[in-house]
């Protein structure tokens, strides 16, 4: 029974995760994750395709209130001053291979990097344990030029948005995901980032 509700729950966030491309986590979570599937990915499987993926989320599964969580932060980017869509039935274009960063605190700490994929869009794992910091004193910031996607566009200044909640799935008992979303960027130039 235990087994199988272990399996159950790495099968939920397997299916979280494999949409979420080229995430970078790290920390002594992500090296004891990275551990934990080396050693179970030949026990469950020939490939090692299941241990790959709980060697990734082992170092960010946390409990809350004895129930497995992590956050998902998403969100998709646009090739405009916005970094959004001009609106409904918009033509503009997607910002595919954009360099994206969770940044913190007053001086932009980078907590996590992904790449925007080729529909514009991007995602990353985090850490339960910054739900707080995530959501009062981080944004998502893209490090990437906008003039890489359209040379009429600014070189220098960079989009910025705030992390709001988009929800909850609760699993019954056995898995949350917090779902976080990136979408109401804006064009800060370096000269007013630091206010």
């Amino acid at each position: 029974m235990a087994l199988r509700r272990t399996l159950l729950t790495f099968m939920v966030i397997a299916l979280v995760a494999i949409p979420m491309g080229e995430a970078q986590l790290g920390g002594v979570g992500g090296l004891l994750g990275q551990i934990l599937g080396g050693i179970l990915g030949p026990l469950l499987g020939p490939t090692g395709i299941l241990g790959g993926i709980l060697g990734i989320l082992g170092g960010i599964v946390q409990n809350i209130n004895g129930t497995p969580s992590i956050i998902q932060l998403q969100g998709r980017l646009f090739c405009s001053v916005n970094g959004n869509t001009g609106g409904f039935l918009s033509q503009t274009p997607i910002f595919p291979n954009a360099a994206i960063q969770v940044q913190c605190g007053t001086n932009g700490d980078v907590v996590s990097t992904t790449t925007t994929n080729a529909r514009g869009e991007f995602a990353t794992l985090l850490k339960p344990s910054l739900m707080n910091t995530l959501l009062n004193n981080c944004s998502v910031a893209v490090a990437t030029p906008l003039s890489t996607c359209n040379a009429n566009l600014p070189s220098v200044a960079s989009l910025i948005s705030p992390i709001t909640s988009a929800g909850t799935t609760a699993f019954g008992d056995r898995f949350n995901i917090f779902r976080l979303t990136a979408n109401q960027f804006q064009l800060i130039s370096p000269a007013t980032r630091g206010n």
